[in-house]
């Protein structure tokens, strides 16, 4: 009984799953996702970003223009490549930041503010504004005792493989 509704499950729901065309409405799907969840972090509760929490954006939302597209053409195979490698690089980006955080390496200077000796108030409003809103190296918020930057790596990486499996079943001549 259990290992025909298991089959059944695997019938229905994953298989379909590791189509084409399926596969860029998942990729919109979890792009939309992780940059509402930035940006409800960011503004709803607060939580100030860094420069790289802002790069670590970058591959999602043109994850966001790529999907749709490969919603749209006739043969999208080829786009699948393109949101592996946008995948792969929010990955390295997370992994980096992560070292960041856990002083593994440095990226910066610390405080990038200049001296304010000697300035205008115009000047050193222009300066202090010009300041990122929030240090690399420290861990901004937690889930289940892990930095958020790792979650992003695990869930880059994953959809980076998902998509590559979904690419190369096409390849070999699996139905998409």
């Amino acid at each position: 009984m259990w290992r025909s509704m298991f089959a059944s499950f695997i019938r229905t729901v994953i298989q379909p799953m590791l189509r084409v065309k399926p596969a860029f409405l998942v990729v919109f799907l979890v792009a939309v996702a992780a940059l509402l969840a930035a940006l409800l972090a960011q503004f709803g509760f607060g939580l100030k970003p860094c420069i790289l929490c802002l790069y670590q954006r970058v591959p999602y939302a043109v994850l966001l223009l790529i999907a749709p597209l490969g919603l749209w053409l006739k043969k999208p195979a080829p786009l699948l490549l393109a949101c592996a490698v946008l995948f792969l690089a929010s990955t390295g980006l997370a992994l980096f930041h992560t070292g960041v955080e856990q002083h593994w390496w440095v990226f910066g200077s610390g405080c990038p503010v200049e001296s304010l000796a000697g300035k205008t108030d115009e000047q050193a409003l222009a300066a202090l504004l010009a300041t990122p809103l929030a240090p690399c190296d420290k861990v901004a918020w937690r889930l289940l005792g892990v930095s958020i930057t790792v979650w992003n790596a695990l869930l880059s990486f994953s959809m980076a493989v998902y998509v590559s499996l979904v690419f190369w079943r096409r390849d070999h001549g699996q139905k998409s």
